[in-house]
Formats: structure tokens, C-alpha cells, sequence
């Protein structure tokens, strides 16, 4: 009799454990998790002096991955199809003031390059200027100092996304256009490399 009981007490406590789903709190993440809440980037990039007066010191690298909202971050992205062209409007911006805004880019349906001429870049950095330049898919020149090349709207990591390049050279500040500083990788001066989720249009 006593074995018996035993028997059932081990019987419901295998029953108990292995019944129902793992408790929310348990840590395990599903390997199906949905795409970003909301609009979400995987940055990195810095700002170098190029030419004019520079900072003492040059500004650390920069880098984000965050959906909008987290820790302060603010993310935006509307890659909308237009008929036979996308828009391609861009925020990202810290809580201490750093980011990138794109304004009126507009690209190929699936990406690949800018078309165009309405472009515009904003890079703001507290630690040294803010940058303002027209950008566009062609290596930087002193008219347009901002280059974005690969893009690509496709999935990465199994969601919708906006994917490619980004570099500038001797783009001028915004308010004073003889302190020109380049925009690179963090630890080159090839492209820094950009993936936004969760954007409108994809």
C-alpha cells in the first residue's frame, strides 16, 4: 500500500511538470517570435574629422540596436512603394542626441540604388557639428557627400527588411560648411553598414 502511494505521488508530479507551457517568466524565447513591435535598427558608424577645426577628440563610435522606444531610442522608417519607385524617410536618435534623419530619398522598388535628387542627411553629433548634405548612390562628391549603395528590401534574419551602406565624405557641417567630416565604419573608413525592421511600406 505504501508503494503504491508512493507510486501515484511520482505520478502526479510528472504529470504536474510536464503539463501545459513554460511559465512566461521562465527565460525561454520562442524560436518563432513575430517580427519588431515597432520599427527597429542594427547601426553602427563615426564620425571623422576630415578637414576645418576638429575636436580635441574625435567622437566614439556610434551604434544602436533598438527598436523605437527602447532606451530611449527613437526609430522611424517608411520605405513605401510609390508606383514604380520607394520612399525611403529614415530616424534614428539617441537619447543624448546622436542619430541620422533621411529626408525624400527615393530608391528602386526593391532597392538596390537612390534615383532621384531630393536626398538630404542629417547626421547629429553633440560631441562635435551636425552634418547636412544631399546624398545619393554615386561615391561622394563636394555637391552630395553622402553615399548609400546596397540596398536591398528582402528578409534578414527572417523578417521584412531594409538593408545597405552608408558613407560620407568631407560632408560639410551644417552651420558652418569649412569643418567637413567623413562618416564611416566604426573601425575603417569603408561603409557602415544599416538594417532597419519593422518599417512601413515592407
Amino acid at each position: 500500500m505504501r508503494a503504491s502511494l508512493a507510486a501515484l505521488a511520482a505520478l502526479a508530479l510528472l504529470t504536474a511538470c510536464d503539463g501545459g507551457d513554460a511559465p512566461a517568466d521562465s527565460g525561454l524565447t520562442r524560436p518563432d517570435a513575430g517580427p519588431p513591435d515597432a520599427p527597429r535598427v542594427r547601426m553602427a558608424w563615426r564620425v571623422r574629422c576630415n578637414d576645418g577645426v576638429c575636436p580635441p577628440e574625435e567622437p566614439p563610435v556610434r551604434s544602436v540596436d533598438a527598436e523605437d522606444g527602447q532606451d530611449g531610442f527613437e526609430v522611424a522608417c517608411d520605405v513605401t512603394l510609390e508606383g514604380d519607385e520607394r520612399r525611403m524617410n529614415l530616424t534614428v536618435r539617441s537619447p543624448e542626441g546622436w542619430g541620422l534623419e533621411v529626408r525624400g530619398a527615393k530608391m528602386e522598388p526593391m532597392g538596390v540604388r537612390l534615383v532621384g535628387s531630393l536626398c538630404q542627411i542629417r547626421i547629429f553629433e553633440p560631441d562635435d557639428v551636425d552634418l547636412f548634405t544631399p546624398c545619393s548612390s554615386n561615391p561622394p562628391t563636394p555637391e552630395r557627400a553622402c553615399q548609400f549603395q546596397r540596398l536591398d528590401i528582402s528578409e534578414n534574419e527572417g523578417f521584412p527588411s531594409l538593408t545597405g551602406e552608408l558613407r560620407c565624405e568631407a560632408a560639410p557641417a551644417e552651420r558652418d560648411a569649412t569643418r567637413l567630416r567623413d562618416v564611416t565604419a566604426p573601425a575603417s573608413s569603408g561603409f557602415a553598414e544599416l538594417v532597419f525592421q519593422g518599417c512601413d511600406g515592407i
